[in-house]
Protein backbone atom coordinates (compact mmCIF):
# COMPACT_ATOMS: atom_id res chain seq x y z
CA UNK A 1 0.00 0.00 0.00
CA UNK A 2 1.30 3.32 -0.61
CA UNK A 3 1.99 5.69 2.37
CA UNK A 4 -1.31 8.06 1.19
CA UNK A 5 -3.27 5.46 2.48
CA UNK A 6 -1.42 4.30 5.39
CA UNK A 7 -1.72 7.69 6.84
CA UNK A 8 -6.27 7.34 5.71
CA UNK A 9 -6.17 3.73 8.12
CA UNK A 10 -3.64 5.31 10.52
CA UNK A 11 -5.96 8.97 11.09
CA UNK A 12 -9.14 6.26 10.86
CA UNK A 13 -8.06 3.98 13.92
CA UNK A 14 -7.03 7.14 16.02
CA UNK A 15 -10.54 8.58 15.38
CA UNK A 16 -12.30 5.64 16.76
CA UNK A 17 -10.03 5.27 19.76
CA UNK A 18 -10.82 8.82 20.55
CA UNK A 19 -14.51 8.21 20.22
CA UNK A 20 -14.18 5.19 22.51
CA UNK A 21 -12.30 6.48 24.64
CA UNK A 22 -14.95 9.35 25.36
CA UNK A 23 -17.57 7.15 25.58
CA UNK A 24 -15.66 4.83 27.85
CA UNK A 25 -14.88 8.26 29.86
CA UNK A 26 -18.40 9.37 29.79
CA UNK A 27 -19.74 6.04 31.41
CA UNK A 28 -17.21 6.03 34.01
CA UNK A 29 -18.14 9.50 34.87
CA UNK A 30 -22.23 8.71 35.18
CA UNK A 31 -21.53 5.59 37.60
CA UNK A 32 -19.36 7.49 39.57
CA UNK A 33 -21.99 9.58 40.15
CA UNK A 34 -24.93 6.96 40.76
CA UNK A 35 -22.31 4.84 42.90
CA UNK A 36 -22.76 5.25 46.63
CA UNK A 37 -19.96 7.14 48.45
CA UNK A 38 -18.97 5.73 51.94
CA UNK A 39 -22.42 4.00 52.08
CA UNK A 40 -23.97 7.39 52.83
CA UNK A 41 -26.53 7.39 49.33
CA UNK A 42 -27.12 3.51 50.16
CA UNK A 43 -28.41 4.32 53.48
CA UNK A 44 -29.79 6.93 52.53
CA UNK A 45 -31.82 4.95 49.93
CA UNK A 46 -32.19 1.96 52.12
CA UNK A 47 -35.95 1.97 53.16
CA UNK A 48 -36.16 2.58 56.98
CA UNK A 49 -39.62 1.48 57.81
CA UNK A 50 -39.07 -1.42 60.00
CA UNK A 51 -40.44 -4.65 58.84
CA UNK A 52 -42.35 -5.27 60.99
CA UNK A 53 -46.26 -3.63 62.44
CA UNK A 54 -46.04 -2.28 65.84
CA UNK A 55 -47.90 -3.70 68.14
CA UNK A 56 -51.81 -2.26 68.42
CA UNK A 57 -52.29 -0.04 71.13
CA UNK A 58 -55.07 -1.32 73.86
CA UNK A 59 -57.96 0.89 74.15
CA UNK A 60 -58.91 2.88 76.76
CA UNK A 61 -61.20 0.81 79.31
CA UNK A 62 -63.06 3.42 81.42
CA UNK A 63 -63.48 2.19 85.03
CA UNK A 64 -67.26 1.37 85.96
CA UNK A 65 -68.31 3.97 88.64
CA UNK A 66 -68.97 2.72 91.57
CA UNK A 67 -72.50 3.23 92.98
CA UNK A 68 -72.84 2.51 97.05
CA UNK A 69 -75.65 0.19 97.90
CA UNK A 70 -77.63 1.52 100.79
CA UNK A 71 -79.12 -0.16 103.34
CA UNK A 72 -82.70 0.25 103.89
CA UNK A 73 -81.68 1.79 107.45
CA UNK A 74 -79.35 3.99 105.41
CA UNK A 75 -82.03 5.03 103.10
CA UNK A 76 -84.26 5.87 105.60
CA UNK A 77 -81.99 8.06 107.38
CA UNK A 78 -81.07 9.90 104.37
CA UNK A 79 -84.11 10.82 103.94
CA UNK A 80 -85.22 12.35 107.22
CA UNK A 81 -81.64 14.25 106.86
CA UNK A 82 -82.78 15.77 103.31
CA UNK A 83 -86.74 16.46 104.96
CA UNK A 84 -84.68 18.38 107.53
CA UNK A 85 -81.84 19.76 105.28
CA UNK A 86 -84.62 21.32 102.90
CA UNK A 87 -86.77 22.85 105.93
CA UNK A 88 -88.21 26.50 105.55
CA UNK A 89 -86.74 26.41 109.44
CA UNK A 90 -82.94 27.95 109.21
CA UNK A 91 -81.59 26.09 112.69
CA UNK A 92 -83.52 22.79 111.69
CA UNK A 93 -81.76 22.91 108.11
CA UNK A 94 -77.99 23.84 109.61
CA UNK A 95 -78.49 21.12 111.80
CA UNK A 96 -79.65 18.39 109.01
CA UNK A 97 -77.46 19.74 106.38
CA UNK A 98 -74.52 19.40 108.85
CA UNK A 99 -75.65 15.84 109.74
CA UNK A 100 -76.38 14.87 106.02
CA UNK A 101 -72.66 16.47 105.01
CA UNK A 102 -70.92 14.52 107.81
CA UNK A 103 -72.74 11.27 106.99
CA UNK A 104 -70.49 10.92 104.29
CA UNK A 105 -73.67 9.04 102.36
CA UNK A 106 -73.69 11.82 99.83
CA UNK A 107 -71.33 13.35 96.77
CA UNK A 108 -71.50 15.42 93.62
CA UNK A 109 -74.38 17.57 93.04
CA UNK A 110 -76.28 16.59 95.88
CA UNK A 111 -73.17 17.18 98.54
CA UNK A 112 -72.97 20.59 97.01
CA UNK A 113 -76.84 21.15 97.42
CA UNK A 114 -76.68 20.50 101.27
CA UNK A 115 -73.77 22.62 101.36
CA UNK A 116 -76.10 25.41 99.37
CA UNK A 117 -79.34 24.74 101.64
CA UNK A 118 -76.73 24.96 104.96
CA UNK A 119 -75.42 28.49 103.52
CA UNK A 120 -77.91 30.08 103.20
CA UNK A 121 -79.42 29.22 106.42
CA UNK A 122 -76.34 30.82 107.66
CA UNK A 123 -77.18 33.64 106.07
CA UNK A 124 -80.96 33.94 107.71
CA UNK A 125 -79.23 33.19 111.18
CA UNK A 126 -76.41 36.12 110.44
CA UNK A 127 -73.54 33.71 110.33
CA UNK A 128 -72.12 35.14 107.81
CA UNK A 129 -68.64 33.96 107.71
CA UNK A 130 -69.83 30.27 108.25
CA UNK A 131 -71.64 31.29 105.22
CA UNK A 132 -68.87 32.48 103.47
CA UNK A 133 -67.34 29.41 104.04
CA UNK A 134 -70.01 26.91 102.55
CA UNK A 135 -69.62 28.41 99.63
CA UNK A 136 -66.13 28.62 99.40
CA UNK A 137 -66.69 25.42 99.61
CA UNK A 138 -68.93 25.09 96.74
CA UNK A 139 -66.93 26.95 94.34
CA UNK A 140 -63.97 25.20 95.13
CA UNK A 141 -66.11 21.82 92.84
CA UNK A 142 -67.89 24.25 90.60
CA UNK A 143 -65.87 27.82 90.23
CA UNK A 144 -68.67 28.93 87.60
CA UNK A 145 -71.72 28.31 89.89
CA UNK A 146 -73.50 31.90 88.65
CA UNK A 147 -76.10 31.63 92.00
CA UNK A 148 -73.33 30.90 94.35
CA UNK A 149 -71.22 33.62 92.93
CA UNK A 150 -74.06 36.01 93.15
CA UNK A 151 -75.01 34.69 97.28
CA UNK A 152 -71.31 34.65 98.16
CA UNK A 153 -70.70 38.69 96.75
CA UNK A 154 -73.72 39.84 98.77
CA UNK A 155 -72.50 37.98 101.73
CA UNK A 156 -69.28 39.86 100.87
CA UNK A 157 -70.89 42.48 101.15
CA UNK A 158 -72.81 42.21 104.11
CA UNK A 159 -69.37 42.16 105.76
CA UNK A 160 -68.37 45.17 104.13
CA UNK A 161 -65.85 43.49 102.02
CA UNK A 162 -66.77 45.28 98.76
CA UNK A 163 -64.13 44.01 96.97
CA UNK A 164 -64.54 40.39 97.44
CA UNK A 165 -68.05 41.31 96.57
CA UNK A 166 -66.87 43.31 93.36
CA UNK A 167 -64.44 40.17 92.89
CA UNK A 168 -67.61 38.12 92.92
CA UNK A 169 -69.90 39.26 90.88
CA UNK A 170 -67.35 40.02 87.91
CA UNK A 171 -66.90 36.69 87.65
CA UNK A 172 -70.45 35.55 87.70
CA UNK A 173 -71.00 38.36 84.77
CA UNK A 174 -68.12 35.95 82.71
CA UNK A 175 -70.50 33.11 83.16
CA UNK A 176 -74.01 34.90 82.62
CA UNK A 177 -73.40 38.25 81.06
CA UNK A 178 -77.24 39.17 80.75
CA UNK A 179 -78.30 39.24 84.02
CA UNK A 180 -79.08 42.60 85.13
CA UNK A 181 -79.19 42.17 88.96
CA UNK A 182 -75.53 41.33 88.94
CA UNK A 183 -74.59 44.75 87.24
CA UNK A 184 -77.21 46.26 89.96
CA UNK A 185 -75.35 44.22 92.94
CA UNK A 186 -71.41 44.84 91.70
CA UNK A 187 -73.17 48.95 91.53
CA UNK A 188 -74.35 49.26 94.98
CA UNK A 189 -70.55 47.72 95.99
CA UNK A 190 -69.06 50.53 93.81
CA UNK A 191 -70.76 52.84 95.38
CA UNK A 192 -70.31 51.74 98.88
CA UNK A 193 -66.71 52.36 97.91
CA UNK A 194 -67.06 55.73 96.20
CA UNK A 195 -66.70 54.28 92.89
CA UNK A 196 -70.15 56.22 91.93
CA UNK A 197 -69.07 56.67 88.37
CA UNK A 198 -68.50 52.84 87.67
CA UNK A 199 -71.42 52.19 89.58
CA UNK A 200 -73.41 54.13 86.77
CA UNK A 201 -71.72 52.72 83.92
CA UNK A 202 -72.70 49.12 85.45
CA UNK A 203 -76.36 50.59 85.65
CA UNK A 204 -75.95 51.78 82.09
CA UNK A 205 -75.60 47.93 80.90
CA UNK A 206 -78.33 47.16 83.47
CA UNK A 207 -81.19 49.40 81.87
CA UNK A 208 -79.94 48.36 78.18
CA UNK A 209 -80.64 44.78 79.25
CA UNK A 210 -84.06 45.78 81.13
CA UNK A 211 -85.54 49.05 80.20
CA UNK A 212 -88.44 48.89 82.06
CA UNK A 213 -87.64 48.67 85.45
CA UNK A 214 -88.24 51.10 87.15
CA UNK A 215 -85.98 50.63 89.97
CA UNK A 216 -83.03 50.73 87.92
CA UNK A 217 -83.33 54.33 86.68
CA UNK A 218 -84.51 55.28 90.48
CA UNK A 219 -81.01 53.99 91.60
CA UNK A 220 -79.28 55.78 88.64
CA UNK A 221 -80.98 59.00 90.23
CA UNK A 222 -79.81 58.64 93.43
CA UNK A 223 -76.06 57.92 92.22
CA UNK A 224 -76.07 61.24 89.69
CA UNK A 225 -77.56 63.17 92.80
CA UNK A 226 -74.67 61.87 94.85
CA UNK A 227 -72.22 63.51 92.81
CA UNK A 228 -74.23 66.65 92.73
CA UNK A 229 -75.65 66.06 88.44
CA UNK A 230 -78.70 66.86 90.02
CA UNK A 231 -80.35 67.51 86.13
CA UNK A 232 -79.59 63.91 85.34
CA UNK A 233 -80.61 62.63 88.49
CA UNK A 234 -83.90 63.76 88.35
CA UNK A 235 -84.75 62.88 84.55
CA UNK A 236 -83.81 59.45 85.71
CA UNK A 237 -86.54 60.05 88.31
CA UNK A 238 -88.98 60.98 85.86
CA UNK A 239 -88.36 57.85 83.66
CA UNK A 240 -88.89 55.66 86.97
CA UNK A 241 -91.88 57.31 87.62
CA UNK A 242 -93.45 56.74 84.41
CA UNK A 243 -92.76 53.09 84.43
CA UNK A 244 -94.33 52.97 88.50
CA UNK A 245 -95.61 56.15 89.69
CA UNK A 246 -96.02 54.55 93.27
CA UNK A 247 -92.12 54.28 93.69
CA UNK A 248 -91.70 56.46 96.88
CA UNK A 249 -87.49 56.67 96.31
CA UNK A 250 -88.43 58.42 92.58
CA UNK A 251 -90.82 60.58 93.82
CA UNK A 252 -88.75 62.20 96.79
CA UNK A 253 -85.61 61.81 94.90
CA UNK A 254 -87.51 64.48 91.81
CA UNK A 255 -88.70 66.94 94.46
CA UNK A 256 -84.99 67.03 95.59
CA UNK A 257 -83.77 67.25 92.32
CA UNK A 258 -86.21 69.41 90.37
CA UNK A 259 -85.02 72.69 89.49
CA UNK A 260 -87.79 74.99 91.83
CA UNK A 261 -86.57 72.62 94.79
CA UNK A 262 -82.46 72.50 93.80
CA UNK A 263 -82.88 76.89 93.98
CA UNK A 264 -85.25 76.92 97.33
CA UNK A 265 -82.91 74.47 98.87
CA UNK A 266 -79.93 76.26 98.15
CA UNK A 267 -81.39 79.72 99.37
CA UNK A 268 -82.22 77.85 102.49
CA UNK A 269 -78.75 77.06 103.02
CA UNK A 270 -77.79 80.62 102.52
CA UNK A 271 -80.29 81.95 104.83
CA UNK A 272 -78.52 79.35 107.56
CA UNK A 273 -75.14 80.67 106.80
CA UNK A 274 -75.58 84.31 107.45
CA UNK A 275 -77.70 83.35 111.17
Amino acid sequence: MSSRVWNIISLFSLVVTVITSTALFMKYKADEVSAPKNGIIAAQAKDTTPDYAPAPKKKATTPKKFVAVLTPKQEKKLKKMWSGCNSLNAKTRIKSCKKLINSKLETGEALLLAYTNRASAYGEKEKYKQAVQDYDFILSHDRENFETLISRGDTHQILNRFDKAIDDYSAAISVNAQDYNVYLSRAWAYYQMDKVNAGIIDLDTAIKINKSNSELYATRGQFYETIGRNKDAAKNYRQSLKLNSRLVEARDGLKRTSRGNVAEAKAKTKKKKKR
